[in-house]
């Protein structure tokens, strides 16, 4: 079990199916690998969820309060007004 790597769908067909390499360095990171040996260097953590108690540290001193109702929207289904979006957008400029 300790060889174990999480993998999205794609990148384990990749994995399997396509010659890609993946191997486990010392330090129990990935490395991963060309079909044809090369290593694949290793790209910014863009999807890294980070250290929760520093985000919510940063969104309490920006003013946010994000909740578990947060992404619930306030629209009901009634018909957008083009009118009123539009005059709000360029009071943005």
């Amino acid at each position: 079990m300790a060889n174990l790597a999480l993998l999205c769908r794609t990148h384990h067909r990749l994995v399997h199916e396509a010659g890609y390499g993946v191997q486990r360095t010392a330090d129990k990171g990935l490395v991963f690998s060309l079909p044809d040996g090369k290593i694949i260097p290793q790209g910014p953590d863009s999807h890294s969820r980070g250290n929760v108690a520093a985000i919510k540290l940063k969104n309490r001193r920006n003013g946010l309060n994000i909740t578990a109702n947060t992404s619930i929207p306030e629209w009901h289904g009634e018909q957008m007004d083009h009118g009123v979006a539009v005059d709000m957008l360029l009071e943005r400029e």
